[in-house]
C-alpha cells in the first residue's frame, strides 16, 4: 500500500524512528550488554519494520527485520554486541537514510543488500563492502545524521479537543453576527467581534504553543555528531543534553543549531587528547524572555601558550603584546586562531569560534568564556545568552508615511503623553525618573528616509528600557496597540533594526522592531 497521502508521514516517523535507533547505537556503544536499551531498540525495531511493510517498502522492511533477527539473538545472549558490529550498525542506519531520501525523491529504494550483508554474522563478522568501507566515520556537518529532528510536533487529543471547540465558537459568533446585522443590532454585533477578537486571540496563542518544539528531539542529532568525532580522534566522550524540558518554535531553534554544533565540534576536538576520557555537556535554560546555552567539557582547558604563539606566528599579536582577556578574546572570536597544528575535517581552520560569535551577535546575544587546565572547573566552558523575541505579542503600531510599525509592549517601560497636534521642539533627550534619557535618531538607524517624519507631530513619547538602559522612541498621532504574529525572514538580517514582519488587523504588513537595536548611538546618562 503505497498511498501518496500516507508517504509524507511515513517519511516523517521513520526519520524519528531511525534517530531514536540511533540515539540507542550510541549508549550501546559504552554498555552494549544493557538490557533496558537492547529491548528499547528492539522495539524501535519493529516499529520501523511495520511502518515499512504497511507502505509495502521491501527493502526496507527484509533489511530492518535482519537486524532486528541479530538483536533478538543478542536479548537471548546468543552472542555479543563487538565494536565491529556498533560500526556496522552505524553504516546500516545512513543506508536506510539514503533510502529514505530515494523514496522521498522518486519513490524508489536503493539495493539495501551491500549494507546488510555483513551485519553481526555468527562468528567473526564479514568485512563491509568496499563502497561501505571507504565511507568516512565522521561526515560533513551538513549530511543527514547530523540534520535536527524538526519536522513534526506530537500533539495531544485533548489540545485537539480544545481547538476544535474554539473554532466552533468562532463559526457560532460569524453565524450570530450575520443575524444581528440582519436586525441593524450594531450594538449587538461590536459586542459579538469583541467576542469573536478574544476566540480568535486564543485560537492563535494556542496554535503557536501545539507548534513549538522539545529541545531535547531537535538536538539529539549531537549524540551522533559526539560519537563520530570521539571515534576519528580516539578520545572517550560522554555526551549529556540538559533541556530542562524547554520548547521553542522551530525558527529560534533553527538559528541556534549552528552555534551549538560548532561549540560542542570544538568541545571534543580541542579539549581532550587520543586516549583521554572526559565529559561534554549542553545546557539549556530560559530566563525572563532570555535564553541561557552553555556547552562546557571536563577536557585540558584552551592551551593559551600554543594559541598566542600561533597568534604570533600568523603577526596578529605583536611579540610585546600581553595576553590580556581582551587579546584573548579577539584570537578565539575573531582572529579564529586555532591550536591544532594539523588540519582535519572537524578542527584546525580556525572558523568554528567566529563562526559562533557571528551567529551570536547576529540574534542580538553575547557570550563569555571561562577555562582551566586543572580543579573541578577543569576544561572549557561557553556561555552564551540569546534574548527571544516572542512569536504572538502585544506591540503599539503606527504609520509614518506610507511605512507601517510596531515594537513589542513587554520592552516598553511607559508612554509619556504629550500635546497632541501640537508641534514638539526638537530636542535630543528628555527626563525620566531623575535620569536623561536619549532620543533615538530612527531614520538614521533604519537606513533609509521617512517622508515627512520630521514633520508629523509627536503625539507620545515610548520609554524603551533593556535591563538598565533605557532609550526614548517618539511616536506619532495615531499609535494604537494590537496583537500581532512576527514572522522571521532570513532576507531581514542585514537590517539590524527590524526584527521581522507581522500582519496588522487590518491586514497590512507591519515592520516589528528590533527593540535593541534601538540603542545604537544612544545611551542613558
Amino acid at each position: 500500500m503505497q498511498l501518496p497521502q500516507y508517504k509524507k508521514l511515513f517519511i516523517a516517523e521513520t526519520r524519528v524512528k531511525l534517530k531514536e535507533f540511533e540515539d540507542l547505537l550510541v549508549l550501546l556503544e559504552k554498555d552494549p550488554a544493557h538490557a533496558s536499551v537492547i529491548e528499547k531498540a528492539l522495539m524501535v525495531l519493529h516499529s520501523l519494520k511495520s511502518y515499512a511493510a504497511t507502505m509495502s517498502y521491501l527493502h526496507l522492511a527484509n533489511a530492518v527485520h535482519l537486524v532486528e533477527e541479530a538483536f533478538i539473538r543478542v536479548k537471548n545472549r546468543e552472542r555479543k554486541l563487538s565494536p565491529s558490529d556498533i560500526d556496522s550498525l552505524f553504516v546500516v542506519v545512513d543506508a536506510f537514510r539514503s533510502n529514505l531520501a530515494s523514496i522521498q525523491q522518486s519513490n524508489t529504494e536503493i539495493d539495501l543488500g551491500s549494507a546488510t550483508a555483513f551485519i553481526m554474522r555468527e562468528g567473526t563478522p564479514a568485512p563491509a563492502p568496499a563502497a561501505v568501507a571507504k565511507k568516512a566515520i565522521v561526515a560533513p556537518v551538513q549530511d543527514t545524521q547530523y540534520e535536527p529532528l524538526g519536522s513534526y510536533v506530537e500533539v495531544p487529543t485533548n489540545e485537539l479537543d480544545a481547538e476544535l471547540d474554539l473554532v466552533n465558537d468562532i463559526v457560532s459568533i460569524n453565524q450570530q453576527m450575520l443575524r444581528l446585522s440582519q436586525h441593524d443590532d450594531m450594538g449587538g454585533v461590536k459586542i459579538a467581534i469583541h467576542n469573536l477578537e478574544a476566540r480568535v486571540s486564543e485560537l492563535r496563542q494556542s496554535l503557536i504553543s501545539m507548534k513549538m518544539i522539545p529541545v531535547r528531539q531537535y538536538f539529539v542529532f549531537l549524540s551522533r555528531l559526539v560519537r563520530d568525532i570521539a571515534r576519528q580522534n580516539r578520545v572517550f566522550i560522554k555526551f549529556e543534553l540538559r533541556d530542562n524540558n524547554l520548547r521553542f518554535e522551530r525558527n529560534v531553534l533553527d538559528s541556534l543549531r549552528e552555534i551549538c554544533v560548532q561549540l560542542v565540534k570544538n568541545a571534543v576536538a580541542h579539549g581532550f587528547r587520543e586516549g583521554d576520557r572526559g565529559t561534554v555537556r549542553l545546557i539549556f535554560e530560559f530566563k525572563s524572555g532570555v535564553i541561557h546555552m552553555s556547552v562546557s567539557d571536563s577536557g585540558r582547558g584552551i592551551d593559551w601558550g600554543a594559541l598566542s604563539r600561533r597568534a604570533r606566528s600568523q603577526h596578529l599579536l605583536s611579540r610585546t603584546t600581553r595576553l590580556t582577556p581582551d587579546a584573548k578574546f579577539r584570537i578565539l572570536f575573531e582572529y579564529g586562531v586555532s591550536s591544532k597544528e594539523v588540519t582535519t575535517l572537524v578542527a584546525g581552520r580556525g572558523v568554528g569560534l567566529p563562526l559562533v560569535y557571528s551567529h551570536v551577535r547576529t540574534l542580538q546575544g553575547s557570550i563569555a568564556y571561562s577555562s582551566e587546565s586543572s580543579g573541578r572547573k577543569r576544561g572549557a566552558h561557553f556561555e552564551i545568552t540569546i534574548p527571544l523575541t516572542p512569536t504572538l505579542f502585544r506591540a503599539l503600531t503606527w504609520h509614518w508615511g506610507s511605512y507601517y510599525f510596531a515594537i513589542p509592549l513587554f520592552v516598553v517601560d511607559n508612554v509619556i503623553q504629550l500635546h497632541e497636534g501640537k508641534p514638539q521642539p526638537k530636542r535630543t533627550t528628555i527626563r525620566y525618573k531623575g535620569s536623561t534619557v536619549r532620543f533615538c535618531d530612527f531614520q538614521k538607524l533604519l537606513g533609509m528616509a521617512i517622508p515627512d517624519a520630521d514633520t508629523v507631530a509627536a503625539e507620545a513619547v515610548a520609554l524603551i528600557r533593556v535591563e538598565s538602559k533605557r532609550v526614548a522612541l517618539r511616536l506619532p498621532v495615531g499609535v494604537t496597540e494590537q496583537e500581532l504574529i512576527i514572522e522571521f525572514l532570513p532576507s531581514l538580517k542585514r537590517f539590524p533594526l527590524v526584527a521581522g514582519v507581522a500582519v496588522a488587523e487590518d491586514s497590512a504588513p507591519v515592520v516589528v522592531l528590533n527593540h535593541r537595536a534601538l540603542f545604537a548611538g544612544s545611551t542613558h546618562e
